[in-house]
């Protein structure tokens, strides 16, 4: 009877199809006496490969790669005694993509306060604007904006409901201008 012997077989991985790769640098801050924090951070990435677009009215589109860049802020505004506050965010992102849903560019916006409503420190609310321009080789209208409004009620500890009012203007042509939705989610954090 033999004693085997198992000696480890290293590899390093190939790399041999389409990649989507990314890279992304920023910061955080704290800004004045109170100690406000903030960030920013600003992005790059590609993809490489053909991508298509079979939707495309007369056939398709192709293309070789798509790059884009992006970048993102936020920075909490005010900072109440009882940890109560509001804090800001804004986006931006743009492409070269002939092939995605949104082309070119993004932008968005919002504010977010905490602890507001007296008696209420669990509960949030907030509001939000978004603006895409969309691919123009699909049937889709030249943009699409999104005004939402959001209150986060704690109900008990770990459960939240949020009602939500969105107000759009659709992207898509048949679709309603514009258009007014409200919703209802629950959260359970565990």
């Amino acid at each position: 009877m033999g004693l085997a012997v198992c000696r480890p077989v290293w590899t390093l991985p190939t790399f041999n199809g389409y990649r989507f790769q990314i890279g992304e640098i920023g910061g955080a801050w704290l800004l004045g006496a109170q100690g406000l924090p903030g960030s920013f951070a600003v992005g790059a990435w590609d993809q490489t490969g053909q991508l298509t677009l079979k939707e495309y009215p007369t056939g398709f589109i192709a293309q070789d790669g798509a790059q884009g860049v992006y970048m993102f802020a936020s920075q909490r505004l005010w900072r109440g005694p009882e940890g109560d506050g509001v804090s800001g965010f804004i986006q931006f992102g743009a492409n070269d993509s002939r092939t995605t849903l949104f082309a070119n560019r993004y932008f968005g916006l919002g504010f977010t306060g905490f602890g507001l409503i007296p008696g209420r420190p669990g509960d949030s609310l907030g509001a939000g604007l978004a603006w895409s321009e969309l691919n123009q080789n699909r049937s889709y209208r030249g943009d699409e904006v999104i005004l939402q409004a959001y209150y986060q009620i704690q109900v008990k500890s770990a459960f939240y409901l949020e009602p939500a009012l969105t107000l759009s203007t659709p992207g898509e042509r048949g679709a309603a201008q514009p258009t007014l939705a409200f919703t209802l989610q629950s959260t359970i954090l565990f």
